[in-house]
């Protein structure tokens, strides 16, 4: 994410992102994965919960990931924008602090929360307009994105957004139809535990560049590597 905001790119690229919600080990076996195949993604980790493993997070930036932080202030601090920038802030600093350097962050989204007076935690930024130049941020995973540049691939809600199959992923990179690619994994949702994935789509309904042929071979490669983890 950082290099693709950073500086104009031009087609075929891959931004890949991983938001990390719960457990940091699978963000691990990810991380291992791409790092068989060349590959350096942006991985987003929350805060208030057990996925915010500053150990990990310095060791996969050590080995070249972007690590970001994955807010949800105002999903917190019931819609309250001065409280919800204050944490956002104070949190921020709590990674930076540890060393962690975070040069972009990304909104969480939980449908279970009702948002009462704003849509999404990254209204914050629409809110206060200065906050990105006090964070010292190069920009928001979503806001800053040209969408109508990029083809948005997301497993959010444990299924691909674009209602394809990973094989049919696969086949989508291979011809290479959409130069520009957007795709977001969640390490905890890739698992061939059907417990485990039943459970946490009960629970849901209720960034770097590379060549296109490392991508392919990383998603087939998520389904084989986290299948060990437990």
């Amino acid at each position: 994410m950082r290099d693709y905001l950073a500086s104009e790119q031009s087609p075929p690229f891959v931004i890949l992102r991983h938001d990390v919600e719960w457990n940091s080990r699978r963000a691990q076996d990810i991380a291992n994965a791409e790092l068989k195949l060349g590959l350096r993604s942006t991985f987003y980790f929350r805060v208030n919960t057990r996925a915010y493993d500053i150990p990990l997070m310095l060791q996969l930036q050590n080995e070249g990931f972007e690590i970001g932080y994955h807010y949800d202030t105002l999903d917190r601090c019931n819609g309250d924008f001065d409280k919800a920038i204050a944490l956002f802030e104070e949190e921020l600093s709590r990674f930076r602090r540890a060393g962690v350097n975070v040069y972009t962050v990304c909104s969480h989204g939980n449908p279970r929360v009702r948002k009462r007076g704003y849509q999404a935690n990254y209204d914050i930024f629409k809110k206060d307009e200065g906050l990105k130049r006090r964070a010292n941020i190069l920009g928001e995973a979503y806001l800053d994105l040209d969408f109508s540049a990029v083809k948005y691939l997301s497993d959010a809600g444990i299924r691909w957004n674009v209602g394809l199959t990973t094989k049919q992923i696969e086949a989508l990179l291979r011809t290479k139809e959409q130069p520009a690619l957007y795709i977001l994994v969640h390490p905890d949702y890739w698992s061939r535990s059907w417990i485990r994935a039943l459970a946490l789509k009960c629970a849901t309904r209720g960034i770097k560049i590379f060549r296109i042929n490392n991508i392919i071979a990383a998603i087939r490669e998520y389904s084989n590597i986290l299948s060990k983890t437990r």
